[in-house]
């Protein structure tokens, strides 16, 4: 048999056998995996344990992204730092570096460090996926160095992604049209996103549009709707940000003086409203909370 043919007959008989061994391995993991998910209802065991137990045994990326999840919520922090750097080593993923990026936002509040597993993984020659890009747009509002814009049009640029993220990326795009007081645009991707589900932000943004128009009945509505969609102080936030964008500082200020029922102060939902109060043109304490 000629030299090719036998690298050939070598390769084919390499891939058989490892195939076979991820079979195998997710044979396996099948009744750990129909235990773990008993156990979300009976809480018998540990399911940290059994999701480390599952990663072992598959090597998948969104296996090894729930023991990081995890293990953040119910070890702490570090704990899930610790975890993602030994399953990233393994398995350089999107979903791993998204998981590790959420968990640094939500349970460590350092969107710095989120922003680096991005960087890391983009560097590691991961996938520029959908979980990847869901997590930068929602940095790239907050973070500096982020070219926001580019990013948006990045995303809408591509027709292989969820709806939810190519909504999310013309919600984005409205918003800079409203800083641009691009009125009429803004209420076309407001329209067009209404026309397909009440997404609380595009009645936001059809609240801005309507009383920049004076159609104060409109503006009304969706106030209320938009309200209705979002917890007290991270509406009280972007309804300070569509007055800024109106021009009423003194009406974004107002708000942002506020309270809600419960005390709290309203959430500094942009990087637009945090800037505006770190320049002096209101006295509210520079503390709220990035949403």
């Amino acid at each position: 048999m000629p030299a090719c043919g036998n690298c050939l007959y070598i390769q084919h008989k390499t891939s058989y056998y490892v195939g076979m061994i991820t079979f195998i391995r997710h044979l396996i993991a099948a009744p750990v995996r129909l235990l773990a998910w008993v156990n979300s209802f009976l809480r018998v065991f540990d399911p940290l344990k059994a999701a480390e137990v599952i990663w072992f045994l598959t090597g998948e990326a969104a296996d090894g992204a729930s023991v990081i999840v995890l293990a953040a919520h119910n070890k702490g922090l570090d704990a899930g730092r610790q975890r993602a750097e030994t399953i990233f080593a393994r398995r350089p993923d999107e979903q791993v570096a998204t998981a590790i990026g959420w968990v640094e936002a939500s349970e460590g509040r350092n969107l710095a460090a989120a922003a680096q597993w991005i960087e890391r993984c983009r560097q590691a020659g991961c996938e520029d996926g959908p979980a990847l890009l869901q997590l930068e747009l929602s940095l790239s509002e907050h973070v500096e160095g982020y070219d926001y814009p580019g990013l948006i049009e990045r995303i809408l640029s591509r027709n292989d992604l969820p709806g939810n993220i190519t909504r999310d990326a013309l919600l984005g795009k409205a918003k800079l049209l409203l800083r641009d007081r691009q009125w009429d645009r803004a209420q076309e991707i407001a329209e067009q996103i209404l026309s397909i589900e009440d997404h609380v932000l595009a009645r936001w943004v059809a609240w801005v549009t309507a009383v920049a128009a004076g159609d104060d009945e409109a503006g009304r509505t969706h106030y209320a709707q938009a309200a209705a969609g979002l917890q007290p102080e991270v509406f009280l936030g972007y309804e300070a940000l569509g007055w800024l964008y109106m021009g009423d500082e003194e009406k974004a200020a107002e708000v942002l003086s506020s309270r809600t029922p419960d005390g709290k102060q309203p959430v500094f939902v942009d990087r637009d409203l945090a800037d505006f109060v770190r320049s002096g043109h209101t006295d509210i304490e520079n503390g709220g909370d990035d949403k």
